[in-house]
């Protein structure tokens, strides 16, 4: 999944927006999806998390390191993330975080 902090539906380029949580806190703002790859099943993108409506957010786990990094992230770097996504429990099992590019 690639995309940026503080950005939404309406701007370019976005997916979808969505909330994260996680248990280091952060600031609450929207993640415009820009890039997404599911690969089970492969022909779903960012439709994997609309199955999660009722789910107001979604829950960031891994490496303290890790998710800090993601939520952390400054909206003017992209950042790209890779996890295991769990939809019965919103959960983001985050793999590998990069934070750089625009």
């Amino acid at each position: 999944m690639e995309g940026y902090w503080n950005r939404n539906r309406q701007a370019p380029g976005v997916l979808e927006a969505l909330t994260f949580t996680s248990e280091i806190g952060g600031p609450w703002r929207p993640f415009g999806v820009t890039r997404m790859r599911a690969y089970k099943p492969d022909e779903e993108g960012v439709e994997v998390f609309r199955r999660s409506g009722l789910v107001p957010s979604i829950r960031v786990v891994g490496q303290t390191d890790m998710v800090r990094r993601f939520i952390n992230a400054p909206e003017t770097q992209k950042v790209t993330a890779y996890g295991v996504y769990r939809p019965a429990t919103a959960t983001l099992t985050l793999n590998s975080v990069q934070v750089g590019g625009s």
